[in-house]
């Protein structure tokens, strides 16, 4: 049974597993990884970087969007999950893409963490209880994420 967290709208929601949270992540960074693949492959040139460097654009705009409209990456929509804010409510362009992304990459720049390291720890704190599944971006930003 998925532990379940009460939200300030008084709702109860049911909290995405750690092993969907991870899989949502992995299929995320594969597609991209396999697309940018794909396109070095297609095009081994260095003056063809446009055309590796427009496709993976318009995945990150994609993503973005997603995230912003339904706080689902296209991974955490294929697992059925999705980032709530506290109130319950989808945190929009500037609670999931700014605050929960963005913030959490300049954090790691400015304290000059290796991003595996951060990383590690995030998986950590998924998998220990006392964490309640939330990750340091949850918790910079004060998200949940839950199951649908």
């Amino acid at each position: 049974m998925n532990p379940e967290v009460r939200l300030e709208n008084g709702k109860v929601y049911r909290l995405a597993p750690a092993w969907k949270r991870i899989a949502a992540a992995a299929l995320n960074f594969g597609l991209a990884y396999a697309l940018l693949q794909a396109l070095l492959y297609c095009f081994p040139s260095n003056n063809d970087f446009h055309l590796v460097l427009l496709p993976m654009l318009a995945y990150m705009l994609l993503q973005t969007i997603l995230m912003s409209l339904k706080g689902q990456s296209f991974g955490k929509w294929l697992f059925r999950i999705r980032v709530l804010d506290k109130n319950g409510s989808n945190p929009g362009f500037l609670g999931t893409v700014l605050a929960r992304e963005a913030a959490f990459v300049l954090l790691l720049i400015f304290f000059r963490w290796p991003a595996g390291l951060a990383y590690l720890i995030c998986l950590a704190m998924l998998l220990i209880p006392k964490f309640e599944r939330r990750t340091l971006q949850d918790r910079f930003m004060g998200s949940v994420v839950v199951s649908l």
